[in-house]
């Protein structure tokens, strides 16, 4: 009885995991088309410079920059390493003029780099306020004002990382909606077939082992994995989609509780991502190991 049990439950991880590798393709695909990265890094790089504004002309200096526009054909990179921020941004303050209009001296020490920030006026009075600060806690020590510069950055770029770790949080969920909405992917329907279904039940017991182990050997050629999710995938669709026996009962309003409920509990998994069913399979998968060793692949602790 507790092994029939495990086993639906392993099936209906295995539902999840394939679900949410599907969910997660769509969002990052969704993601790359829009430039959500880049985009996101930007507005970024805007706070760091100016406080919030991407249209201020630090901000367009910066990304016209041959270093900046280096790190993408696009124009606008999804990831700028601190030492490459560093040396834009001290390269546009060497750049900028003095006063007068007149500096033949090049901005090499710490207060020649200060004096020229001060002299950008308005143009750089946020990146001043915060060199400013950086310079009084390391003194004359140009090397360590350069680390300073790029600990602030990637203490920034962490907050930037977080944004978009909550966009993709939410786009995830819409699609992971969609996909279950669009597959029926019923939490209750499923633990029911699967219970009633000994051959589909092992079935996926079957390829849930191979999967897990397939992953831990480790397949690096694209197209082989996507040939094995495809092949996965195959496996959970006699357990998916509507028919008409599903409309049975939609004049009662206990069947519309219990599919919404379902279908909310399916969305809420699948939004979790791939990673987490796919630990939450191994776990299981070890447990059923330990009591039918003769019957299950090695899956490695």
């Amino acid at each position: 009885m507790f092994g029939e049990a495990l086993d639906v439950a392993i099936g209906l991880v295995f539902i999840f995991l394939m679900l949410g590798l599907v969910s997660s393709a769509l969002a990052e695909g969704l993601a790359q088309y829009m430039q959500k990265r880049g985009t996101i890094l930007k507005e970024g790089i805007a706070q760091v410079l100016t406080g919030g504004s991407s249209d201020s002309n630090i901000c367009k200096s910066f990304y016209a920059h041959p270093l900046i526009k280096s790190l993408s054909k696009s124009g606008m990179p999804s990831y700028i390493p601190a030492r490459i921020f560093t040396m834009t941004l001290l390269d546009l303050i060497r750049q900028e003029k003095s006063v007068d209009n007149k500096d033949p001296e090049p901005a090499t020490t710490i207060d020649k780099i200060m004096k020229k920030v001060a002299a950008a006026g308005d143009n750089k009075s946020h990146i001043h306020g915060v060199l400013n600060v950086l310079a009084m806690q390391v003194g004359d020590d140009t090397d360590r004002f350069v680390a300073e510069i790029e600990n602030w950055f990637d203490d920034a770029m962490d907050r930037v990382a977080g944004w978009y770790k909550r966009w993709a949080q939410v786009i995830l969920l819409i699609i992971a909606s969609l996909v279950t909405f669009a597959t029926n992917a019923d939490t209750f329907k499923m633990i029911e077939v699967l219970a009633n279904n000994p051959k589909l039940r092992e079935v996926l017991v079957d390829a849930a082992e191979k999967r897990v182990v397939s992953t831990d050997q480790g397949v690096s050629n694209p197209q082989k994995q996507l040939e094995l999710i495809r092949a996965d995938f195959i496996k959970i669709t006699p357990i998916l989609g509507w028919t008409e026996s599903d409309w049975r009962g939609t004049n009662h309003l206990g069947w519309w509780f219990k599919k919404m409920l379902g279908l909310i509990i399916s969305t809420i998994a699948v939004s979790l991502g791939a990673p987490f069913w796919f630990n939450a399979l191994q776990r299981l998968l070890r447990i059923r190991q330990s009591i039918k060793p003769a019957k299950s692949p090695t899956l490695k602790a």
